[in-house]
């Protein structure tokens, strides 16, 4: 399966669980920000700056950048991020920057989508 789809099936996944805990007032639409500003800043940093690290350790910095203090659960956002930005790195190698953008925006998109659907109604 493509890295970028599979970067959108997680998203969703991770949005449906997600969304699951949020009270229903919660705003889980997408924003310019987390569908198109993040995703093409963090991978000019990730995939264009620090292409020369191994991806596993890019993947390992993605994640650490991800777990924002205090987070409650910061391994699990740690691990999580981190298997994005192995997914994002496959996306690079195979479709290039913009396959990995793609990637990225997708899933955040997706982790969106995901929440919307299933947080609770009021």
């Amino acid at each position: 399966m493509s890295p970028i789809m599979l970067a959108g099936l997680f998203g969703l996944a991770k949005g449906i669980v997600y969304g699951r805990s949020l009270p229903a007032e919660a705003d889980t639409s997408p924003t310019f920000g987390d569908v198109l500003a993040a995703p093409v800043r963090e991978e000019l940093l990730f995939r264009g700056a620090l292409q020369a690290l191994p991806p596993v350790l890019s993947a390992a910095a993605f994640g650490a950048a991800h777990v924002v203090a205090p987070h409650p659960q910061p391994v699990l956002r740690f691990a999580d991020a981190a298997f994005g930005g192995l997914l994002y790195s496959q996306a690079a190698k195979s479709s290039g920057f913009a396959g990995a953008v793609l990637a990225h925006m997708l899933h955040n998109l997706a982790v969106s989508v995901g929440a919307s659907a299933a947080k609770p109604r009021r």
